[in-house]
Order: C-alpha cells, then structure tokens, then sequence
C-alpha cells in the first residue's frame, strides 16, 4: 500500500484550507501527518493502514491490495432480508488515477428476472486486518445516490455486537438515497412534504392529496406506518446489543455542509472517527462535529445538544435526529450504565454500497423504495468512489508483542506451540471463534487473553493447540544463537477420523501456511490420520531453509476451516478436520550456500523421477549431484529433505558419498537412517508430509572452489545418495542442500544520502544521522535508495541498514531488490526515533558491480522510515577470529590487542588464572578493564566469551560495552573467589577497522551492580 506526497507548488496549509470549505479539492494529496485532524496530536497514534488504491501489476494496471481487501461474492439474501442484491467483485473497480469505485447495478445478462439481478460493491478487511481504539477515516465522492440504495463506511467486530468484548457496529458515514421532496412508509408509497400555514411539515397523500397528520421520523398508530426521511445527509450510527428486539443504537443525521446542502456534491469529503475507551468522536474535513462520550446525563430523555461540536457553526452542522431503541422500545438516552455502547473489540474496515429490491426484499423501507438502477456502466447509477483509507490506532492502548518462551535457538530448539507470543488477539494471535483454552495452562497471561487460543493437553502437560480454523493464527519472536540458516519443522496432524476419503482430491487433509517477518515461507499439508486412536504429530519439513539474522517473527496459519466433505458409502458427509499443532522445531546449518532439486539430479538404476521428487529407493540405485560448491574446502552439512512410509518389513537405510568417500563410519553399511512413519502405510494417503536429516561432511572430503582461465568459477564436488535396494520402504528425496559455516568478506560503509534516489525520496538533516544527513520521504511506492557496490567474489553479503522510525511498538517493512530481482525484505521496528534501528539481511551479490535497490513496492506496509548507513559485508573467506586477549595486558600490545585499566581497578596474580594474573576492584565507582581490537579482526557478527570469578552470594550485573553499546550481563556466581569459569556466548558486532572496544566495568554505580568480579581473559570467534 502507498500513499502520495504533496505536489510541487501547493502547501500542505493551502490544501487543508480548501478541504475545509468544501471546494473540489481532495486530501489525497496530503502526507497522512497533514491529513490528521488539526485538534489531535499526531504523536500519539500510529498509521497502521493506509491505501491510497494505486498498487499495479506488473503490466502497470491498477489491482486491489488484496493483502487487506476482499471484494465480496455472495448469494442472494433471504427473502425475509431488507438487501435484496448480489455483493459481486465485478461493482469494485480500482481506477488509474489512485481511486476505488464502487457502484450497483443490474446485470440484464442473468436470468433470475427480466430486469436482471441486482448486484452490488463491498470491500471489506476482515480476517485480514483489524484494530482498535484510534482514528479511522476514509475520503470519499459519492455520485446518483438513487433511492432504495445506501453507501457507507463502517468497521464492524468478529462477532455478533451484543457485549462490549465483541463490540458494536460502527457506521462512519451511511448515505442515503432521496427522491426529491419525498418521504416514504413501509408501504413503499411516496409522499409530499408540504408546508402547513400553521409552520408545521405535513406529509399529503400524492394520489389523493389528503394530508397525513403525521410528522417525519415517528410512528402513526393510526395508519401503523414508519415515515423516514431517506437524504443524502451525513448519518452516523452505533448499533449494540444484536440485531434482535433487544438492539440499542445511537443514530445521528448531520449536514456539515450546512443546512439543505447534500454531500452529493461533486468534491472528495473526508470522514473520520475517533474511537476511544471515552467514546467517539466524529469529523468532517478533518473538523469535529459531533462528540458522543461514554457518560451521559441520564436526565436528559433524547439527544443531547451538547454533543454537538462547539465548532459546527464552521461547518453549519445541524441535528436532525436521535438515539433511538430498537423500533417499538421506549427512546431512552445514551446512559452512563451501558457501556456496550463503546466497543471493546479488534474491528475491521467495510466500504459498501446496498441496495434494496422492493421485488425480492421485505419492505422495509430503511432506503426508500428502488426505483431506477441501468447495467454496469450506466453513468446514472449510484458510486461510491474512495480515494484514501487510514487507520491511526492510540498509542497508549496499543497491545505490545513479546515473546512469552525463551526464545533463543541454536543447534536444535523446539518451540512449543502454547508458548505463542505475549500481545492479545490480532497482535500475537488470532483466534476467529473466542472459545478459550480446553486445558489448564500454567503462564497466566494465557488465561487472561481473550479470546484465548484452544490449548489441549495429550498428557502429562504435553500441550499443543487445537481447533485450529482458517485464518486463525499464532506468532512466536524467536533470536539465533547464531545468524544463519535453519531447516524449520512444523510439528503437525490431524485428528483420527472414520472415513478415508474425501471430496478433495480423495483427501481428508489441511494446510498451514508459515511465515517469517511475514514473508511466506511456504505451505505444509497435512494428510488426516483414518486411524480411531488420538490424530498422529509429525515433523512437516518446510521446503527450502529459512535465513534468521536477527529477531524474527514466525506465523503459523491455518487456510482451512474445521470441517470437510466426505463420500462414505456413495453418500456425502461433514467429517472434522481439527488440526493439532505441537510446535516448530530449528535446526542450525550455518551458511546454505547451494540448493538442489532431487529431480535435477542424474539418476542410475532403478531409481526414478516422480516428477517433483525421485522414488525407488527401495530398489539397487544411485542419486548424483555433479558441479557442488565446496567454497574453502572447509567443514559442511549436506540437508536432504525426505518422507517415507514404514510397511513394517524393514527400516530404510541410505549411503551419502562426497567425491567417492563414504561419509559414514563404516562403509560396509547403509549408515543413515530415514525416520519413519507407519500411520498412513496402506491408507492410500499422499506421502506429502516431510522431513530433514542432516549429515555432517568432514572438510578433507570437500574440494575447493577455484577459478578456470576465464575467471569463471569452477565447482568440483560430487554428492551421491546410494541405496542398495535392501529395503522394501517407499522412500521419496525432494530437495537437498549444502551448507557451510558462515564466512564473511570485507565490510563497506555507504550513506544514504550519496546514494541514487528514486520517487519522491529526498535527503534530510538530523544531528544524529551519520553525517548529520539521511534520506526520507520513502512512504510512496517505488520510492528507494539504490548503492552499487562491487564485489570481488560471489556469494552471499549481509547488509546491515541503519534507520529510524518513530512509531511505537508497530513495525513496517522494505524490499530489497539485488540486480533487478527481490531478494529479501527489511522489517523495521518503530521503537528507534533517532537512527538507532539496524535491520539485517543475507542477499546474493555477483563478481563485479551489483545495484542494490532497497525501497517500498506494492505490498509493502507503510510508515516514515528514514535510511541512514548501509553495511555491506561482501562474499569472501577472511580468516577465522580467535582471539584471546589478557585483562592484565595494559598498554602492551599482544598482536596489537591490549587493555586499560579504568578508574581504581588494580591487577592481582593467582595460580588459578589464565596467565597467572587478572584485573580485580570493579567493585568501585566506574572501575574496569576496556579491551581494544586489532584491525585484524573481521567485521559483523561475533561471539564474546569472558573469563571471570565471583563470590558475592549471587549474580552480579556489570556493563558491557562493545563500541559503545551497552548490554547489561549478570555473571553467576562461581565455587570461589579463585574458581575462574566462562560465560555463554555474548553475541556482538565488530566493525572490523581498529576502532573496536570492549569495556567491563561498574557503569551504573547503583543497586543493581552492586558486588565484586574478578576479569581474567575475554575470547572472541566467528
């Protein structure tokens, strides 16, 4: 989604004051800071929406984002309904001048009568985006509002709006069609206002001319008929408690235009709403008019003048109606005791027209009787035309995600599924059906959300989730040990159900989508067990491994719903397809450097290509990869991506060879082993749940890469899968990789500023940018800053951007395009107003000049991000760091690494220390050692092992410094005050130019670090 910036020549206060009058002068040209009402502050919300309608395909034509937007297709209400129209994709049009239109029609091409089916636009966010307390608005145009049709923008909760938890709908501005000078009753027979002598309005009869003793907008107990005024004035309605006799709402009618003007006037208008925990507040043109709080004076029997903005003498707002019951109930006042009203809930966004078929509807005369709607394309037909949508939600009630587990992996780390983030529906989770947890879950946070997810226990606490339906999800934040690569399974199954088949396909099966950062990483699907006994959990092996450099965010979701047909016995049935979900299991591999299809492969003996897969190893064979990369000979990890199924008669054994070198130990056997499944053997079930194994390559096995004359790499390694046809399994190899330890290059610093701007990206000044200067403006589509750099070798670079984004506790994201392709995308987090935010990524770069394009395309999310420093670590072998440097090598160079002392920290000896000697006294105000680094150390990633004693009954917390930035580290306590021990790996950055600095000391000088620590060594590696 994007939005536009203010064009050259217009000022952002001229803009505004010409939206304020009315004049034919939109707020699409407004930034979404300019467009926020005047009397709000801007800092203390958050744009979390925005479409401005001006995403393209590739060929340049205007698409929906359908990322957040659904455009409805419905059958034909209920006859008993008031909408008597088809919600049909073909009545929501995105246009080439950034704007949306929706419009209704009939379509003479059906049959279902002479004049065709009605049919009608609806755009809505649900299950796709949803928020809070904040302000929500749209800018619209409306044309030929016609009778019997009405349009409207409106946010509407999950559920059915009966409590303050599931909510209340909430219409923003519905607008009504008017035969001129008419009003209507149920019966559908219009009526003419006439002036009485006596300054009253009466309604006449047109065929008789009788006059009705009856005013607007009451009941006639006489004649059992609603009279409506049906305008094309501003309507803004709260509807709670249900739609059964027992629903309550607040119903406003304004004209803030002023009085007798329509907003069917040809000019944009921009409605807004503020929604908060007080109540709501309504705008026009960025101006209050109308503020409805949560207490009210219960004395006062109808609507309450005061609610009227004191500024609506600008606008000439007037009152036309009132809070009203549902028809027939006593009109009572908005009271301070009913607090449904306001609505609690997460809402999602709504744009509509509806029209009501006076043929094939009840005659509820909510619209007027409909009169006149032509074909598609028909200019006199009603439009609804929307050219912005934004939703600011309240900072101070935003819901913040955490994680909620320990959320370090490293070699191999199972996440289980109840272990979801911390953060409340539609931030860490989204459950559709608020049915809670089944089992008693001990983190008590779990238990206070609601909704809550469907937590089951297989016993012994061994939790997972269930009743997992479509679009329902979770998120874990999970943070490498080690950046790198990770092959990441789905612990997953269904249910025992009593029929094997299914309509789809002859399946009973579901499908989760994974994600990280909200980049698909692919889908797993996942065959019901037709077992009677508990649904089997097993490992679903994603496709290809997922790159983790920093904190990530992983979405599970669910695509299907709980229930699917089946044929049993010729007849067709509902069977439940509840998926379990157990938790992710990571697996570390370090740095994937080549990925093969197993279909690719060459293949001897009876092994075979299954078109997407090889089969056959159950029979005498071969699988040979030629042309591998071995990049410096060192250490690899060869992934294989497997299923197969156990017909009880053997277990599958495999061969791996490297260059004609069996990898395992003995060689006489088929060594590796594929885990097995023995529930779907027999069944007819697809084998399409997967599995990685993983199998270590000794570095003397591996050849080097090299270069031939031309200085075109060369890749000399061969990898063979053998199987001497021992088993009778049915074994299935999909995809293979290899991968080595992460080895990095040279590191190069670019500013953004110096670097090719494209759209309306524009350099800015900000004393705490690098250089004082930074690049903005990158909100728009197709705005980005583009570096070449050069590489020496190819490979993988990391890229380290420093940015600043000022938008607390939400996150946004960029793409980056390497040599015209999308490599990755960059996930910034709101937390950092003053360029202290790095985003990291791994990215493909070639020998030679590369362009690396990072910026905002069409699904990008929106928000000010400002770019300062791009780090490019380059492809390339530098040596390996292991370095240990002495606390007590003050000011004499070990390879040009050496300490300070600082404050009144002294040196002791001690037998037991490394070298006999060690720094003491950091007990004392700012004591400590700092440690500087030699220009041989590589730049990027590194790990921090520090050799240390302490004895002061506890854990005692020191600074940490490297380069300035802190991390406050506890040191455990040691047997002695002479027992040295290492702590866990620190992850640190270098930057690699000799300006690197490691300091220990007693920063804080306060409670909380507090006790002596004794600094022996401090080890660094890669």
């Amino acid at each position: 989604m994007s939005k536009r910036s203010i064009p050259v020549g217009l000022s952002a206060v001229a803009l505004f004051s010409f939206a304020n009058y009315g004049v034919a002068q939109t707020q699409e040209q407004l930034t979404a800071e300019e467009a926020f009402p005047s009397d709000l502050s801007f800092t203390d919300f958050d744009l979390v929406f925005e479409d401005e309608f001006d995403l393209t395909n590739e060929n340049g034509d205007p698409i929906l984002d359908s990322y957040y937007w659904t455009a409805e297709e419905r059958e034909q209400s209920s006859p008993a309904s008031k909408r008597g129209s088809f919600p049909h994709p073909e009545a929501v049009q995105v246009m080439a001048d950034g704007t949306v239109v929706l419009s209704a029609y009939r379509d003479e091409s059906t049959a279902r009568d002479p004049n065709g089916e009605l049919r009608n636009g609806v755009l809505t966010s649900k299950e796709k985006f949803h928020a809070s307390y904040g302000y929500w608005e749209a800018t619209i145009k409306w044309e030929n509002i016609a009778s019997g049709t009405a349009a409207a923008f409106w946010m509407m909760p999950y559920a059915t709006p009966n409590s303050p938890e599931a909510g209340a709908e909430l219409d923003v501005i519905e607008i009504r069609g008017r035969r001129a000078g008419g009003y209507w009753t149920d019966d559908a027979q219009p009526f003419d206002e006439v002036n009485h002598v006596n300054g009253f309005n009466y309604l006449a009869d047109k065929t008789t001319g009788e006059i009705l003793n009856i005013s607007p907008s009451s009941y006639d107990s006489a004649l059992h008929k609603k009279i409506y005024d049906i305008s094309d004035d501003l309507n803004f309605g709260v509807h709670w408690d249900g739609y059964s006799a027992n629903q309550n709402s607040i119903w406003a009618t304004l004209q803030p235009n002023g009085e007798g003007n329509s907003l069917v006037d040809g000019a944009f208008h921009t409605y807004g709403l503020l929604w908060t925990p007080a109540g709501y507040t309504l705008y026009f043109d960025g101006e209050e008019v109308l503020s409805i709080p949560r207490e009210d004076d219960p004395a006062t029997p109808d609507f309450n003048e005061s609610w009227l903005s004191t500024e609506k003498n600008a606008n000439d707002a007037t009152l036309i109606s009132y809070t009203y019951p549902k028809s027939g109930l006593t009109k009572t006042n908005f009271a301070a005791a009913d607090e449904k009203a306001v609505s609690q809930a997460l809402e999602h966004l709504i744009l509509s027209i509806e029209v009501r078929d006076p043929d094939y509807a009840s005659q509820d005369n909510w619209v007027g009787p409909l009169y006149e709607l032509g074909p598609q394309g028909d200019p006199a037909n009603t439009k609804m035309i929307v050219d912005s949508v934004r939703v600011y939600e309240m900072k101070s009630l935003q819901a913040q995600q955490s994680p909620a587990q320990p959320n370090a992996i490293g070699d191999s780390t199972f996440i289980a599924a109840e272990d979801y983030d911390n953060g409340g529906q539609g931030v860490a989770f989204m459950d559709r059906y608020d049915s809670g947890p089944d089992a008693v879950f001990t983190q008590a946070e779990r238990e206070a959300h609601t909704p809550a997810i469907d937590i089951a226990d297989f016993g012994g606490s061994d939790y997972y989730i269930h009743s997992f339906s479509g679009r329902e999800w979770v998120e874990y934040t999970v943070s490498p040990t080690a950046d790198g690569y990770y092959a990441v399974s789905v612990d997953a199954g269904n249910p025992a159900i009593n029929y094997p088949t299914s309509i789809e396909n002859g399946k009973a099966r579901t499908t989760l989508l994974v994600s990280a950062d909200h980049d698909a990483l692919g889908k797993i699907t996942i065959d019901a067990s037709t077992e009677t006994a508990t649904g089997k959990i097993r490992h679903h092996a994603l496709p290809t491994p997922v790159g983790i450099f920093g904190p990530t965010v992983m979405n599970v979701q669910s695509v299907n719903n709980s229930t699917a047909q089946a044929t049993v016995d010729g007849n067709t049935t509902n069977i439940s397809l509840d998926t379990y979900f157990d938790g992710l299991l990571f697996q570390y591999l370090g740095n994937v450097i080549e990925c093969r299809e197993a279909e690719d492969a060459t293949v001897t003996g009876n092994i075979s290509n299954g078109g997407e897969y090889l089969v056959g190893f159950n029979n005498a064979g071969t699988v040979e990869f030629d042309e591998m990369p071995g990049w410096d000979g060192g250490d690899a990890q060869l992934l294989i991506r497997y299923s197969v199924v156990d017909n009880g008669a053997n277990t599958p054994f495999l061969k791996v060879s490297v260059n004609d070198n069996i990898v395992q130990e003995d060689s006489a056997d088929l060594k590796l082993a594929l885990e097995p499944d023995d529930t779907l053997f027999d069944k007819g079930y697809e084998r399409n749940y997967y599995r990685y194994i993983i199998v270590d390559i000794p570095a003397d096995f591996m050849v080097a890469d090299s270069v031939d004359t031309n200085g075109d790499p060369v890749y000399a390694n061969s990898i063979q899968i053998i199987s001497d046809g021992s088993s009778n399994e049915e074994v299935r190899i999909d995809w293979i990789a290899l991968a080595s330890e992460v080895s990095t290059g040279e590191t190069i610093s670019l500013e953004a500023e110096d670097a090719t701007l494209a759209g309306s990206a524009f350099v800015g000044g900000d004393a705490s940018a690098s250089s004082g200067q930074f690049v903005n403006g990158l909100w728009s589509v197709n705005s980005a800053v583009e570096w070449t750099v050069n590489a020496t070798a190819t490979g993988d670079a990391t890229i380290r951007l420093t940015y600043a984004y000022d938008s607390s506790g939400v996150t946004t994201n960029r793409s980056v395009v390497v040599n015209g392709t999308t490599v990755a995308s960059l996930t910034f987090d709101g937390d950092n107003a003053s360029f202290t935010g790095v985003a990291t990524a791994t990215i493909p770069l070639n020998a030679g000049a590369n362009t690396i394009w990072i910026g905002r395309l069409g699904n990008d999310a929106g928000g000010v991000v400002k770019f300062d420093v791009l780090d490019v670590q380059m492809p390339g072998g530098s040596a390996p760091l292991d370095l240990k440097i002495q606390a007590e090598a003050i000011n004499a160079p070990t390879g040009d690494a050496y300490s300070v002392l600082l404050g009144n920290a002294t040196i002791s000896n001690n037998v037991n220390a490394d070298e006999g000697a060690f720094v003491d006294g950091l007990n004392q105000a700012f004591a400590g050692v700092e440690f500087y680094l030699p220009d041989s150390v590589p730049a990027g990633p590194a790990s921090l092992t520090i050799s240390y004693a302490t004895f002061s009954g506890g854990t005692v917390t020191k600074a940490v410094e490297v380069n300035g930035t802190v991390i406050n580290y506890g040191f455990s306590q040691s047997n002695s005050w002479t027992d040295f021990i290492e702590t866990d790996a620190i992850n640190i950055t270098l930057k690699g130019d000799g300006s690197d600095t490691i300091r220990i000391w007693r920063k804080h000088v306060d409670t909380d670090d507090q006790g002596s620590l004794r600094i022996d060594y401090i080890m660094l590696s890669n």
